[in-house]
């Protein structure tokens, strides 16, 4: 009886289109999802399907071209300047739904001292000189949102589906933060005064 141990793995036929998938994703050219890829990588490609559905693999290959294999917002934002929110994403270490200070309750009565909020908080310092007073925005991974949740400080948009907002007082003004599913945040920048 011939052991396992005895089989020959590296003779082994490889089917041609696994190696194919496999190179690509290497080379940052997969159209597919991958199990490799950032989130925010996932989450551009997402925003580029959403906003440009016929141009999106396009779109994908230009700035892959121009940043380097990984797809990013920032890469999205030297591409179009225009789009009304500096965006970035991230995937918290503890996820937002086991998150006690995210839990709703929590949320209200504390929001500052929520992740949510000390994520957005990080973000915001790290890119202020990008941001240039302009609207910012970070997408967060949230069990129950399939392409995330965005926190942001857009105020010229009518909303599509709930949003929850929070307002910051200062000496000078008061702004708001907003929190709402990140689908429903770009069908209301598809459906505002926004063009590519």
């Amino acid at each position: 009886m011939q052991d396992d141990d005895d089989d020959d793995l590296f003779g082994a036929s490889v089917d041609p289109e696994i190696l194919d998938r496999q190179r690509e994703m290497l080379a940052g050219l997969s159209r597919q999802p991958s199990y490799f890829e950032s989130y925010e990588e996932g989450r551009v490609r997402y925003l580029l399907k959403f906003l440009f559905p016929k141009t999106a693999n396009s779109l994908e290959k230009q700035i892959r071209n121009k940043h380097g294999s990984d797809l990013t917002f920032l890469g999205f934002h030297d591409e179009h300047p225009s789009f009304p929110v500096v965006l970035g994403a991230v995937k918290p270490s503890l996820s937002l739904h086991v998150d006690e200070s995210c839990f709703l309750p929590n949320l209200f009565n504390s929001f500052t001292k929520s992740t949510i909020f000390k994520l957005f908080d990080k973000f915001f310092d790290e890119n202020y000189e990008r941001i240039a007073g302009r609207p910012a925005g970070l997408v967060l991974q949230r069990k129950g949102f399939p392409h995330g949740m965005v926190i942001h400080t857009f105020e010229g948009l009518s909303f599509t589906g709930p949003v929850l907002m929070w307002p910051l007082v200062s000496d000078k003004e008061t702004r708001h933060l907003y929190l709402h599913r990140f689908d429903n945040f770009l069908s209301s920048v598809r459906e505002s005064d926004w063009t590519p």
